[in-house]
């Protein structure tokens, strides 16, 4: 049963993982049209980490992971087979997994944004304690080569249009204010009319 709702999750964690999440629903409505936009809205898929169903999965398999370990941690009480210290250490580290990945999934506060370059993108709306400008994006290649080595975004930091501060955003470099951290995560074409 374990094995049946862990693929279940990981079906979706691939969903997700290939539909952009987080933006503002009109984005959903201009990428997939009328129609699919709002299927894709009223089924949650824009956020679908947060969804009653994913989140249902989730604690699923927390119930299944806790009897397993118990079985298991009864196994080795009663002298049989010491393998078994590494499936109950397993187990117990998913069990740690689930757990944080539920408490930053529950209280965390996670936007993502696309910024035309020149543009403001308000976030204080989303519970950030600042709005960001992005005023600059560039890609650095390798010599000779077309391969990209860098995206880089310089960015400005505001708050009630006073700024607070300037800096760049790279690939695994995040910028880091108020307690709050700014990834670069992709790039692409930002259509605009």
């Amino acid at each position: 049963a374990a094995l049946l709702t862990s693929s279940i999750i990981l079906v979706a964690v691939l969903f997700g993982g290939l539909l952009p999440q987080g933006l503002p629903p009109e984005a959903y409505l201009d990428r997939f049209g009328e129609s699919f936009g709002r299927i894709f809205l009223t089924l949650g898929l824009d956020d679908i980490y947060r969804t009653k169903g994913f989140l249902l999965l989730g604690l699923l398999l927390f119930a299944q992971l806790v009897v397993c370990t118990g079985k298991r941690i009864l196994l080795l009480r009663s002298g049989v087979k010491t393998w078994l210290i590494g499936s109950v250490l397993l187990h117990v580290g998913l069990l740690v997994f689930l757990v944080s990945t539920a408490i930053s999934l529950w209280w965390g506060n996670s936007v993502m944004v696309e910024v035309a370059e020149g543009k403001n993108m308000s976030l204080s709306q989303q519970g950030v304690p600042f709005d960001l400008r992005l005023e600059r994006f560039t890609i650095d290649y390798y010599p000779d080569s077309h391969a990209v080595r860098q995206y880089r975004s310089e960015v400005v930091l505001t708050r009630s249009g006073q700024e607070l501060r300037r800096g760049s955003l790279e690939v695994n470099e995040p910028l880091s204010h108020a307690g709050a951290k700014i990834f670069q995560m992709s790039y692409g074409w930002l259509v605009e009319g």
